[in-house]
């Protein structure tokens, strides 16, 4: 941003999927997408750190990537600001955040077994 960039990137990676298949005009059309580019982290979704969190590898592994993405922006949200997590333990703060899809659950039954950590999750 200071440098007036952006993150975008104009077409999906090919090694995401083929947006071919489902780029349409009509957004209302199932199975759509109505652009051909988006937002995608290059780090790999095994690259998390449960303990930090106070949270087992088991736990983690069950976790939607999506989750464990968010958990590491909103450290990152309270370091790149400065405030050490020590200073706000037991205070009343907060960070209040979602996610709307169910991408990683849907794909999840569509492909039957899966290694999690191969999804890849638009975020």
């Amino acid at each position: 941003m200071i440098n007036k960039k952006t993150g975008n990137t104009p077409r999906v990676p090919s090694s995401r999927f083929n947006i071919d298949a489902h780029f349409h005009v009509d957004n209302e059309r199932p199975g759509s997408f109505n652009v051909l580019g988006g937002y995608f982290l290059n780090s790999s979704l095994k690259e998390f750190d449960p303990g930090l969190f106070g949270i087992t590898p088991i736990e983690a592994m069950w976790m939607d990537p999506q989750q464990r993405k968010l958990l590491e922006v909103v450290y990152e949200c309270f370091e790149n600001g400065g405030v050490s997590m020590e200073s706000i333990a037991g205070s009343k703060t907060a960070c209040f955040v979602a996610s709307f899809t169910a991408d990683f659950q849907q794909m999840g039954n569509n492909s039957g077994s899966f290694d999690m950590c191969q999804i890849l999750t638009l975020i």
